[in-house]
Order: C-alpha cells, then sequence, then structure tokens
C-alpha cells in the first residue's frame, strides 16, 4: 500500500499503484457513496511551551491545550511565581478530516480548546512552570510540570539599556521621574520591554502627557501590552556612536523605606547574516536589480540588561502636620479670580482656583471649599466639586458660590496646606483676598414692573413715562394714517430696494458659504492630492545636500516617504512603520511586489539611519527607488 500524502486539508491513499488521474476520480466515487465513520476521542490536557532556554525578561508563549472537548473553564495559574503572565486568550481549535484506505472512507474529527500565555522569567536558574488543573467535560485534569532555564543577559555592544531617576531621595507621595534610555547600534525588529517597577505594587505608576515638538523624531515601541511613545535622538557612550530611543514614567511611591527598582531588559531581534533565497520569490525585480538582494535574512535574539536603581523613601514628618493636611507633596502656590465682583445676596459667583505645583497635576485635587472655615461662614458652597482640568503647568478648577449676606465684603484667602521637600517642612499656601460688594436683594413689585411708584403733585406738567410697561403707553391721539402695503411699495424706490436686497444678500452669503464648507469638508482630499508633488520637492532638497558632511539622507528620506504615505492614507507621519501601512495599502489594491518594494524601502532607510551611515545604501538610489514606489502607487491610490 501506498504511503497517505495531503491535497487540500484531504488525507488520501489507494491500495494499487495507479495513475493520479484514475485514483483521484476513485477517490471522489468513493467520497460521495460512503458512509463516513466518526472517530471518538477523549479528553485529555497538555502544556507546551515555545522555548525551554530563554534569557530573564525575554517572553515566550505557554499553552494548555484542551483535546477532546471545546469548552473549558480558565485554569487558575497563579503558582507561576517565577514568571511574569501576561493573558492572551483563549480559542477553539476544532478540525475535520476525510481519510481514504483501500476504499474504506473514514471521517476524522478532532475538538480541542487552548489558552495561551505569555511568561517573562524574573530570576536566572532553572524555573519550573508547575502542574496546573484544567476542569473540561466534568473531568479535572493536571498537565505535567515543566522545567525551563533562564540565564541572566549580558550586556552587547550593540544595544545598551539605562535606567535613570530624577532623584535618588524623595517622600512619600512625592512624584518621581523614571527615564527608559535604549541605546541602538544595529537595526532592531521584534522589540519587547520588560520593566518590573512599571507593575511593582510599591509605586504608583502614571503617563506624562506628551507634549510634540515637530522638529524631533518619535518612535513606537511596544510596552506591556500597549505602545509607547519614545522620543529619537543620538549620544556616544563607550567610544561609539548610537541612536537612542527614550520615554519616562512618573513613579509615586505608596511605602517609606529602600525601594528597589530592578533591572530592566529590551529584547529584540538583529541580523546575523543571510541565506540564498528561493528562486521565484515574489519579489519587485527592481529591488531586486537596484539593493543586489536576492538572500534571504537569518536573524539572532539579542536580550540587553539595565542597570538596577533605589529609591530611598523618606516618611511624612508627624510634627508640624496642618489638620486640613491633603496629602499634597512638593511646593505649590495658588490664585483665585472672581466673576462678578458685585451681586445681590444669593446671586451665583464663579470662583477660580488655580493651582502651580509639581510637574505632574492630573492626581492633584482641591480640597473641599466647604472645609475653608472664613469661606463657609460668608458663602453657600455645593458640595458636589468639578474635577480641574490640566492647562500646561497649572491645574484649573471652577466653582460657584453665593454670598449669604449684605456684610460680605471679600472672597477670602483660599489655603492649600503641603509638605515642602525642599525645606522639608509643612507650609500653607494661600490666594489673594477679592473685594466684592454684595447689595440687598430687593423686593420688585407689579407697580416696579408697570413703572409706577407713588404719585404726586408738584404743579409741573405731566410727562411720558420713561420706564417700566407705562413707557409704552401712547395717546391715541398720535395714532396716524399710515397706509402701508403691495400697492404703495411698488411705488417707492426705496421700499423695492429694500425688499430686494434681504434675498439678495442672503444669496449670496448662502453662495460663500457653501463655496467654503465646499473647500473645508475634506481638507485631507486636497492634502493627499498634493503629496506626490511635495514628495518630489523633499527628495529633491535631500538630493541637493547629499554632499554636505552634517548630512543625514536616510532620516530625511524615510521621513519624505512617511509624510507622503501619511497624507494619502490619513494617517499622522510622525511614528509611521511599514506595519502600519502595509494593511491598508494591500486593502486599496497596492500590488505584492510593490509592497515588498516600500518594505526594502523602509529597510535600507532604517539601516542607515540606526548604523549612522556605516555600511548603508546609496542615498542616491534609495531616492530613485522612493520616486519608482510612489508612481507606482499614484496608480492605485
Amino acid at each position: 500500500m501506498l504511503g497517505t500524502g495531503t491535497l487540500n486539508g484531504i488525507r488520501w491513499g489507494c491500495g494499487h499503484v495507479r495513475s493520479l488521474a484514475v485514483s483521484w476520480l476513485a477517490a471522489c466515487l468513493l467520497l460521495a457513496l460512503a458512509v463516513p465513520h466518526a472517530v471518538a476521542q477523549g479528553v485529555t490536557v497538555q502544556a507546551v511551551t515555545e522555548a525551554q532556554d530563554c534569557f530573564v525578561g525575554d517572553s515566550f508563549v505557554f499553552q494548555i491545550q484542551v483535546s477532546g472537548i471545546d469548552t473549558a473553564a480558565a485554569p487558575d495559574i497563579k503558582g507561576l511565581n517565577d514568571f511574569q503572565v501576561e493573558e492572551l486568550g483563549g480559542q477553539k481549535n476544532n478540525n475535520t478530516s476525510m481519510t481514504i484506505i483501500n476504499g474504506r472512507v473514514t471521517r476524522n474529527e478532532s475538538r480541542g480548546f487552548t489558552f495561551s500565555y505569555r511568561l517573562t522569567p524574573k530570576r536566572p536558574g532553572t524555573l519550573t512552570i508547575p502542574s496546573v488543573e484544567v476542569v473540561a467535560g466534568g473531568n479535572r485534569l493536571r498537565t505535567r510540570p515543566l522545567a525551563i532555564t533562564a540565564r541572566q543577559p549580558t550586556e552587547s555592544p550593540q544595544f545598551k539599556l539605562r535606567l535613570e531617576l530624577s532623584k535618588a531621595t524623595c517622600y512619600f507621595g512625592e512624584p518621581v521621574v523614571l527615564s527608559v534610555t535604549w541605546y541602538i547600534g544595529e537595526e532592531p525588529r521584534a522589540v519587547e520591554f520588560n520593566i518590573p517597577v512599571l507593575s511593582s505594587p510599591d509605586f504608583a505608576v502614571i503617563e506624562p502627557d506628551l507634549d510634540f515638538d515637530r522638529g524631533r523624531q518619535y518612535v513606537k515601541l511596544p510596552l506591556a501590552g500597549r505602545e509607547v511613545i519614545a522620543e529619537q535622538g543620538s549620544a556616544q557612550m563607550d567610544g561609539r556612536a548610537f541612536t537612542t530611543l527614550t520615554f519616562q514614567r512618573f513613579l509615586t511611591p505608596k511605602t517609606t523605606g529602600e525601594l528597589s527598582i530592578p533591572q530592566a531588559t529590551v529584547a529584540c531581534t538583529v541580523l546575523a547574516g543571510r541565506r540564498q533565497t528561493r528562486p521565484g520569490s515574489p519579489r519587485n525585480p527592481f529591488f531586486d536589480d537596484f539593493f543586489g538582494q536576492t538572500r534571504q535574512g537569518d536573524y539572532r535574539r539579542v536580550v540587553a540588561p539595565s542597570n538596577a536603581l533605589t529609591l530611598k523613601v523618606l516618611p511624612l514628618p508627624e510634627q508640624g502636620r496642618p489638620s486640613n493636611f491633603a496629602g499634597h507633596v512638593g511646593e505649590y502656590t495658588i490664585e483665585t479670580a472672581a466673576t462678578p465682583t458685585e451681586m445681590n445676596v444669593g446671586d451665583p459667583i464663579t470662583l477660580t482656583v488655580t493651582v502651580r505645583g509639581p510637574e505632574y497635576l492630573k492626581d492633584v485635587s482641591l480640597p473641599p471649599l466647604d472645609r475653608q472655615p472664613a469661606l463657609a461662614q460668608n458663602f453657600k458652597i455645593p458640595k458636589e466639586m468639578a474635577e480641574g482640568k490640566v492647562d500646561g503647568k497649572r491645574k484649573v478648577f471652577v466653582q460657584t458660590i453665593r454670598p449669604l449676606h449684605v456684610e460680605v465684603r471679600e472672597i477670602p484667602a483660599i489655603e492649600l496646606p503641603y509638605f515642602d521637600t525642599k525645606t522639608g517642612k509643612y507650609s500653607v499656601a494661600r490666594s489673594a483676598p477679592i473685594p466684592v460688594t454684595v447689595h440687598r436683594a430687593k423686593q420688585v413689585t407689579a407697580l416696579d414692573a408697570e413703572g409706577l411708584g407713588p404719585v404726586t403733585s408738584n404743579g409741573k406738567e405731566l410727562e411720558r413715562w420713561g420706564r417700566g410697561i407705562a413707557y409704552n403707553y401712547e395717546d391715541l391721539g398720535l395714532l396716524l394714517d399710515q397706509r402701508a402695503g403691495p400697492e404703495v411699495w411698488v411705488k417707492s424706490p426705496v421700499w423695492l430696494a429694500l425688499l430686494a436686497a434681504p434675498p439678495l444678500i442672503y444669496l449670496a452669503l448662502l453662495l460663500a458659504a457653501a463655496s467654503v464648507r465646499y473647500r473645508r469638508a475634506d481638507p485631507d482630499a486636497a492634502k493627499a492630492r498634493r503629496a506626490q508633488p511635495a514628495l518630489v520637492r523633499s527628495l529633491g532638497e535631500v538630493r541637493r545636500k547629499l554632499s554636505e558632511p552634517q548630512a543625514q539622507p536616510h532620516t530625511a528620506i524615510l521621513d519624505a516617504i512617511k509624510d507622503y504615505l501619511g497624507a494619502k492614507l490619513r494617517m499622522a507621519p510622525g511614528a509611521l512603520t511599514f506595519a502600519d501601512v502595509e494593511p491598508e495599502l494591500a486593502r486599496r489594491g497596492v500590488p505584492a511586489a510593490e509592497l515588498a518594494a516600500l518594505k526594502d524601502l523602509f529597510f535600507h532607510c532604517e539601516a542607515g539611519r540606526y548604523a549612522g551611515g556605516a555600511g548603508a545604501s546609496d542615498p542616491g538610489r534609495l531616492i530613485d527607488a522612493a520616486l519608482v514606489f510612489a508612481k507606482a502607487a499614484e496608480r492605485v491610490l
């Protein structure tokens, strides 16, 4: 009997050596006539890993595979204490196949469910993934323990990672800035950061708001299942030039003492060499000849460790602590403004309180105004306080208050107690009092509304009322015959002009507004139409500056192609990568050969940028390649 093979997911075989056409015809007839036979399977479970030898800080995929049933309860994996665990979710793993052996057709059905996790070793040595219990189909099953060898990463010449704190000693509740800088000497791929302090229970971690500068470069990096925006720069270390990527996080200590900030790692894949590719692979022939690349790259995994840090956190002293201290740590100032400053009793006053303090103000709150004794004594204050809004380096709170009596002469100073980390003592920030004028509320009568008050005779002639409702009263004798109508209007040029002017003006404004709306309805469309000429101009400028010693042509070419793609695809160009644009370009019909050309273009431009120009491709040819791609893409986009 011949061995079995695979064709379109169906396993097949025949008992005698026949021609392929006859065998296939017989198989089709048997499939149509035979009665399938289901193969039952029991419920089993097993644990598998992507790797059994890895570095500390470098993650791998761990799976719990259930077979025989496609539903199972999520297992309890709290026993993996030597690993950081990230749940990747679960999915069904069902499969159906047909087998034909000696005319017998058997239908094979398999059902399963897979739970996936990403594990990151915390320490070096032989680590054990313990047995995990899984409940499936009413059965309690357990996986076998697995042994993982975790090695301590060593710093490589190509990549370095550094952690830096804004200060080495702080007080409880005082935010400090953690800066993470990655030094890059080669082009990295498949980047993965592991920064244990960001998940430490000893700190509250806050992501700062970024103030983007168009004169700087930014790159998206993966971090804990999300993306972080890092600022690109350059630096020298150990006599070598590196490209740097830096991002920050605010760390607010939640306990006191010597807090450890453990070593972080960054893992990436780098090119180790190239091997000959298979003939006939789908590549753009222009780029094959242009870059001379007919070999596929071999990559290796590199893990770069960082330094470890220690932060000394001092407790807040009990001596001198104000009774209304609300946990503000740092150096604060407070200002107030009020509108209006003249009002009646009970009228609303908009009180604006501006707080300035540490660099991070997002979580800073204002102490309740109803606990300010001088303010609560003379004003009605709602218990609900509006949330403040961060505006640059200040936070603004807006609250409505109402004066209670006419003796109020000012809005008193608002106090904000805080602990001054510079002096090590408690202090109180106070705003300046705001003078106000409060009038007694007047009772309005019907005579006031009509404009009629007490009538007295002073011997003078009666005059027309100048206030109140009576102001509108007139003697009937003032009524004149002032007939008006179409027969009067057509006889007067002034009336005709007045009648025609409004519709003409309205029509002109309507046409002007329609024209403006048409132009502004889709400004991105106009930007997309100008994208190719802008690319040609930018690349022409790069070509003219190739001879300058300070020129960075690879970066400039990459920025130009990013701006072009951002305009065409309506994306922000700053941190675009090939992975960002590939799905949208493919959806719009850009051929696979052109996508391969664009990928090569990104590769060589990024290689030139990160390698500082050493061994990089000729910029002039990269410019030609970018123009060729844009011309081809225009036909589709």
